[in-house]
């Protein structure tokens, strides 16, 4: 008995790879431009140079099409529950089945080229939102994530999209990955106008990972400057000001400087990155001591 209902789910499962199979590879035998859907979906390079980038932006919507196609691949309803059957199956089943295929690759690469387009893939942003919500892997996650940065400022004007991506980007807070953490903070910089935001960020001030710590702190001020000018968003800021990496280190002394006087208690920390031997810091560090107290800066000889 048990050999038949197993039987009989393989050959539903079978059915239903098949009919998926069928409405996938059917859209992509099209000729577009003379190759494939499929074609132009497995040339797709993740590291890519800026020819390939221009390629993909020469096909306009149905390019964007396609990269959507591949942003879904794998991860509709059925793929992704037969992906999660069929290593539970019997191995006389899953020898006459076909194993599933990984689309990781695939979503990856054409989010990467979705974020190289940057605002000529405006049309693909709802379908960027859906597939945040099904998405299971960390990898992409981040990846779409990534799209949203606020200093590319690509949602202005997009206020449906704001509202909608809004749930997933403060959900991805929670995340256990810091990379996804990170990406949520820096797209959540994009929302001046929406009071829930702030407390986020100000939780995310004390994530354990430095990157999360800095980048909330930039999309804090994005969103919320005044409230960047608390004393303990400063004592926070020069918490990075003092990291050994130059690249979290300068945005923070820059963030200093944009706070201006109400950064003061930064003064002895800034004096003293002035005086390193890092020379990045110590260029933005000069210029936010001028920011916020010039007296000190003079006294200190920075120009």
């Amino acid at each position: 008995m048990r050999k038949r209902v197993q039987l009989a789910i393989a050959i539903l499962l079978l059915a239903v790879v098949c009919g998926v199979g069928w409405q996938v590879l059917r859209p992509q035998s099209r000729l577009i431009h003379g190759k494939t859907e499929a074609a132009w979906i497995k040339s797709l390079d993740y590291d890519g140079d800026s020819a390939e980038t221009e390629r993909w932006r020469a096909l306009g919507p149905q390019g964007i099409q396609m990269l959507v196609h591949a942003l879904n691949a794998g991860n509709g309803p059925w793929e992704s529950r037969y992906a999660r059957v069929w290593p539970t199956l019997r191995p006389v089943l899953r020898r006459w089945l076909p194993t599933p295929v990984n689309s990781y690759p695939t979503r990856m690469c054409a989010v990467r080229m979705l974020n190289r387009l940057g605002t000529d893939a405006k049309s693909a942003f709802p379908a960027m939102v859906q597939a945040l919500r099904r998405e299971r892997t960390d990898g992409v996650r981040m990846s779409i994530l990534g799209c949203f940065n606020f200093e590319k400022d690509i949602l202005r004007g997009m206020n449906k999209e704001k509202a909608e991506l809004l749930p997933e980007l403060i959900g991805a807070m929670q995340s256990r990955d810091w990379g996804v953490r990170n990406n949520a903070a820096l797209a959540l910089g994009n929302y001046p106008d929406r009071a829930e935001v702030v407390p986020v960020l100000l939780k995310a001030l004390n994530d354990p990972a430095v990157n999360v710590r800095s980048v909330a702190s930039l999309a804090l001020y994005q969103a919320a400057p005044q409230a960047c000018a608390k004393p303990e968003v400063v004592k926070v800021v020069i918490g990075i000001l003092k990291d050994p990496n130059d690249q979290i280190a300068y945005q923070a002394a820059e963030l200093l400087g944009n706070i201006g006087k109400e950064a003061s208690s930064a003064v002895p920390a800034l004096l003293e990155t002035v005086q390193g031997t890092n020379r990045l810091t110590a260029t933005f560090a000069a210029r936010a001591l001028k920011q916020i107290d010039p007296e000190a800066a003079a006294k200190a000889g920075v120009k």
